[in-house]
């Protein structure tokens, strides 16, 4: 199988990390998503010395290298477009998130997928982590009864922000790049039972990174009569021991399951106890495993597909500041 990267601007890593338990020796070609994006460095330091092809156009390293998978991680708006040329050539794809920015790219994507052969996952490795995949499992064992509440936060240092994540075109927002994750446990807790989404977001505090934000609320109402909050900022302090502050906070008729700091936590009219978590999977290995084996991965392509729809509405209502049914 053949393996080939189209920019470095997300979490190519994840592919990186899963080489050993691939028994992958190199990616036989790396491109860049656009002109404008410096991947010189990327390049440089993991994929040169291995003997990988450098392209300046992605096209031409897909028809001269013919991949079987790719890595897509471009300047984000590029994700959609680059993800359909992929399919296109029946090329199975491990998408950075979202996976585009408009429901006709979706309805693209959605298309060739159900119509040709080429598999598609989206790097949500929220649920490969073992805090939140051990929370997520008990959810679904029914351990705390069906969810009535759940509160989803990401917190994150602002950094140094580069010139293309200013804008909004480019970068698309908090709400689809940090919220995604987030907005995918809420959807998989409630099994994608949502009734309508309201949503905020703020430039307050963004550093003067243009129309970057610097924070968002988004409140869903589930269909059971429950509710949902994604919480996300880029406040945290640059002093703060972790770059991120990531929980969740899932609470049923039965108990209350609450992640925090890399721990899970069970409580119920029993008492608390902490869940154990498993060794963590890599998501991109997993993603090779489907498609070798036909064995199942953690990420489903119906649910890919239903988190980029729900990011988008959610979206949608921040930018109307209006109620949108689901």
């Amino acid at each position: 199988m053949k393996h080939a990267i189209i920019g470095a601007s997300g979490h190519f890593e994840y592919a990186l990390q899963a080489m050993a338990d691939l028994e992958m020796d190199r990616f036989v070609g790396f491109a860049s998503g656009s002109p404008d994006e410096d991947v010189s460095s990327a390049y440089q330091e993991y994929f040169e010395t291995a003997g990988t092809r450098y392209y300046d156009d992605y096209l031409e390293m897909l028809d001269k290298e013919t991949p079987d998978v790719v890595v897509i991680n471009p300047h984000y708006y590029l994700n959609g477009p680059i993800t359909i040329a992929c399919l296109e050539r029946g090329i199975h794809c491990f998408t950075e998130k979202p996976i585009c920015f408009n429901i006709q790219e979706l309805e693209s994507i959605e298309h060739l997928v159900a119509n040709g052969t080429a598999q598609i996952v989206s790097m949500m490795y929220y649920r490969y982590q073992p805090a939140f995949h051990a929370a997520l499992t008990a959810v679904a064992g029914g351990m705390i009864g069906e969810p009535i509440e759940i509160v989803a936060q990401k917190s994150y240092k602002m950094g140094v922000k580069p010139e293309w994540t200013h804008t909004r075109a480019n970068f698309g927002g908090i709400i689809p790049w940090v919220g995604t994750h987030a907005i995918d446990l809420i959807y998989a807790i409630s099994r994608g039972q949502l009734v309508t989404v309201t949503a905020e977001t703020s430039l307050e505090g963004n550093q003067g990174y243009g129309e970057l934000e610097g924070s968002a609320s988004c409140h869903y109402i589930l269909k059971n009569g429950g509710t949902a909050t994604a919480n996300l900022d880029y406040l945290r302090p640059e002093s703060a021991p972790t770059h991120g502050d990531d929980r969740l906070r899932v609470a049923g008729k039965k108990g209350v399951i609450e992640v925090k700091n890399e721990r899970a936590i069970l409580i119920t009219e029993n008492g608390e106890e902490e869940l154990l978590l498993s060794e963590e999977v890599s998501i991109y290995a997993d993603f090779i495993e489907q498609i070798v084996s036909g064995n199942r991965c953690r990420l489903a392509a119906e649910d890919i597909f239903g988190v980029a729809r729900l990011v988008l509405q959610t979206q949608e209502a921040a930018d109307s500041q209006k109620v949108i049914s689901l």
